[in-house]
């Protein structure tokens, strides 16, 4: 459902409602709920962890959707956002392990298979404006040393980049360390009531075949 209504989007067939998607359920530390978009309007780094399956990649996809110019008009409050790979930015760090910039090579390299073309200069001065939030997905499917680079990486990318809002996931058995001044949410799989509820609403298919 999610890679049909994603191509949908992308070729403007579709205009898409909140209530088309089950929402992923979000817990802060104190168990209080957080939803998906209070946590790309939270302003600091957010670490999100889930079990695998439980949504992490789609909450992504669909973070980057709905936050979209185009996609309801844009949200108010809300940058654009661009998913990340995680394992795009260790294909940087391998190919130049010591080069400093390799969140903003993987970015660029991210953005520019969307078919944006947009120079390094000009990401560099959205990321500075925070025009754009970036959401790293999958931290833990790199290897450990790697991955503990690239945790590094991330987090000086955050303290560099105070103005854009920064999503990482990741299962919840890593031990990603947290810099000072992160946020730590858990991610819940959906549960059956929702799905239900969300089949009596919609009743149809999303999307209808011709």
């Amino acid at each position: 459902m999610y890679s049909e209504a994603l191509r949908a989007i992308a070729s403007g067939s579709l205009c898409l409602r909140p209530d088309h998607f089950v929402w992923p359920r979000l817990l802060d530390a104190g168990e209080v709920p957080v939803t998906a978009e209070d946590a790309l309007k939270l302003g600091r780094p957010t670490l999100i962890l889930g079990d695998a399956g439980a949504g992490k990649t789609s909450l992504c996809r669909f973070l980057s959707c709905w936050s979209s110019e185009g996609f309801l008009g844009g949200r108010p409050g809300l940058p654009a956002a661009a998913t990340v790979a995680a394992t795009l930015l260790g294909e940087c760090l391998r190919r130049c392990p010591g080069a400093p910039g390799a969140v903003e090579e993987a970015i660029h390299v991210a953005v520019g298979n969307t078919g944006s073309l947009v120079g390094m200069n000009s990401l560099r001065d959205c990321l500075h404006a925070g025009r754009l939030a970036i959401l790293m997905d999958g931290m833990d499917e790199l290897p450990g040393e790697l991955r503990n680079h690239a945790s590094d990486l991330v987090g000086d990318f955050a303290s560099r980049y105070p103005q854009t809002r920064l999503l990482v996931t990741s299962r919840p058995t890593t031990g990603l360390p947290l810099a000072q001044g992160w946020i730590q949410l858990r991610l819940l799989g959906i549960d059956d009531s929702a799905v239900c509820a969300f089949c009596i609403v919609r009743r149809k298919p999303i999307i209808e075949s011709d």
